[in-house]
């Protein structure tokens, strides 16, 4: 039924509210039913009570690595958006080897990707920030995960140098057999 075919009235809602669609008779049914729905939804709006903040995350580890040119860049985005993917994992192994990271605003783009392949050549480039954004996505667990073929031996991550400077008759106090293998 439309507004020329109704008598007007507005429904009473709220004590407070019915007073303000009161002062709305002046003008025509149509404007008046638009007024008080856009004033409803604001006096709704207004009563709401906020949720109760959490507090903030952590902010993450900084990385000192450098970020790639601009025009890297612009490379490395064309490629994510499908231009060439088959280069990416090139493009991954040399960013990882010239120590370089993605940068900030590609980070979620590559995170994203789902084939294995390309994950793992991604996996060496990731930094603290990858670690840092996964825990806020679900989907980005597996940056995460350990790289696979990869071993957790327990060690401290200084043992290999540690191991290389070491005397032959130093190395078994290390915990590592002569070979390098981990002690038995």
């Amino acid at each position: 039924m439309g507004t020329a075919r109704h008598p007007g009235d507005l429904p009473e809602l709220e004590p407070g509210f019915n007073a303000l669609t009161d002062s709305l008779s002046a003008h025509s049914p149509e404007r008046r039913l638009l007024l008080a729905a856009g004033a409803w939804s604001v006096y709704r709006m207004a009563g709401a009570v906020p949720t109760v903040a959490t507090a903030p995350p952590e902010p993450c580890e900084p990385d000192a690595r450098a970020t790639c040119s601009l025009t890297g860049r612009a490379l490395l985005q064309q490629m994510l958006d499908g231009k060439h993917p088959e280069l990416l994992p090139v493009v991954f192994a040399r960013m990882h080897t010239a120590s370089h990271k993605l940068p900030p605003g590609l980070l979620p783009q590559a995170l994203d990707l789902i084939k294995p392949p390309l994950r793992a050549a991604l996996a060496p480039l990731l930094g603290p920030r990858a670690r840092w954004l996964a825990q806020f996505n679900p989907d980005w667990q597996w940056v995460l995960q350990p790289a696979p073929g990869s071993i957790k031996t327990g060690l401290p991550a200084d043992v290999q140098q540690r191991f290389e400077q070491a005397d032959l008759a130093e190395r078994p106090d290390l915990g590592i057999g002569a070979d390098g293998d981990e002690g038995r």
